[in-house]
């Protein structure tokens, strides 16, 4: 197998909460009649963007002009973008990569909310890189997350500071000098 294909929702992360309710009391709505009807111009939003040319934001902000809801577009969106990524199911795709299997993403969410993923997973890998470090008794210097080949600045418990890629931590390797100076008291 060289390719994979995973799709987003469902499967590679999900909502954190039902939207239609939550856009009910966001939007202040009435019913849940007319939360289901406004959800149903949302995702008419979505397809267009789809498409044809254009951001969604535009669209949606059309929607809630539509729904006598103006000015609430980014309560809007921290509904629609309210997702967490399944920890398991990532890692599982990173080792698929680490075997040199090819692993792409089908979705049909429009680029704004794949975004946002993507910042939600690097939040979580630099959090990951930092708990690692600290459970070495040392700290992560990096402030940003890129990716798992990037090379990241460390320090040890001893003090010492070096450079290595994320990948490379998250999977045991720590400070060179603290093992060399183990391997020397050993012998």
């Amino acid at each position: 197998m060289k390719h994979i294909l995973f799709d987003a929702d469902g499967v590679l992360q999900h909502a954190t909460q039902h939207w239609q309710p939550a856009l009910q009391s966001v939007l202040g709505l009435s019913d849940e009649a007319q939360a289901k009807a406004v959800l149903d111009d949302i995702f008419q939003a979505e397809t267009e963007v789809l498409e044809t040319e254009g951001g969604f934001a535009e669209r949606l902000e059309r929607v809630l002009a539509k729904w006598n809801r103006p000015g609430l577009l980014s309560q809007t969106l921290d509904v629609i973008h309210a997702i967490e990524v399944f920890d398991d199911v990532m890692s599982t795709v990173q080792a698929l990569r680490r075997r040199g299997v090819r692993c792409h993403v089908a979705s049909n969410q429009q680029c704004a909310r794949a975004e946002v993923g993507l910042a939600r997973r690097k939040h979580v890998n630099l959090s990951r890189l930092q708990e690692h470090a600290r459970t070495h008794g040392g700290e992560c210097l990096t402030e940003a997350y890129i990716t798992s080949r990037t090379y990241y600045r460390f320090r040890c418990a001893e003090g010492h500071e070096w450079e290595a890629r994320a990948g490379n931590v998250l999977q045991g390797g720590w400070c060179a000098t603290c093992r060399a100076a183990e391997r020397v008291g050993k012998r």
